[in-house]
């Protein structure tokens, strides 16, 4: 039988093999206790925000989230590489988007790359916006995408248009027209310290 390597049952794995509770992980991460036990039960997707602050509370890489084997070390060596072939990469999907998280093969990667298919056609679709540290690139590499955020009106892009944003703007992605749209989403996180006492009753993500 294969083992689960979702995010989720790879948390509960950690946990358990430091014997650590769910309680006392998410006090560090910031996380509630039941929006943790939803994760590891595979009840919910984790958010980008969620993996960056449990990576920071574990003190692991946030691709270790999704392989514990994955490739890197303690020390980053000069001239790795990961190729992503078509169809490739973990999914984190939920109904506003289906997230393909690339090169997680990689530890200690200076951005996280996501090739995202955007399924929400409005905003209520969406949800609450998200809101996560760092900054972000998006390219939209297929169909027309309208970005709403907290200090500006809608604005719509085209594929092949691309935004660079202060990810710590909340946030949302519209999926317009009747083409899938598809955009490449490059994160560079801004990471939380471990026991940051920042609220997390509004799930975010990227």
């Amino acid at each position: 039988m294969s083992r689960d390597n979702s995010p989720g049952s790879l948390l509960k794995r950690i946990r358990n093999e430091r014997r650590e509770t769910l309680a006392v992980v998410g006090r560090r991460a910031g996380i509630p206790t039941s929006t943790l036990s939803k994760i590891e039960n595979g009840q919910i997707s984790p958010t980008y925000d969620h993996l960056i602050r449990l990576s920071d509370a574990l003190e692991i890489d946030l691709a270790e989230l999704f392989d514990q084997k994955a490739n890197g070390g303690a020390v980053t060596p000069s001239g790795r590489r990961s190729i992503n072939r078509r169809g490739e990469g973990k999914v984190i999907s939920d109904s506003a988007n289906e997230l393909h998280y690339l090169s997680t093969d990689l530890l200690k990667k200076g951005f996280i790359p996501i090739f995202a298919h955007v399924n929400a056609k409005t905003i209520e679709e969406y949800g609450p916006m998200l809101q996560h540290s760092g900054e972000e690139f998006i390219f939209v590499v297929e169909g027309t995408l309208e970005f709403h955020s907290d200090h500006y009106a809608p604005v719509t892009l085209h594929e092949g248009d691309s935004m660079f944003f202060d990810s710590m703007t909340a946030h949302a992605y519209v999926a317009k027209g009747d083409l899938p749209c598809r955009i490449l989403s490059i994160c560079s996180p801004h990471r939380h310290s471990a026991g940051s006492p920042e609220d997390n009753n509004v799930d975010t993500g990227t």
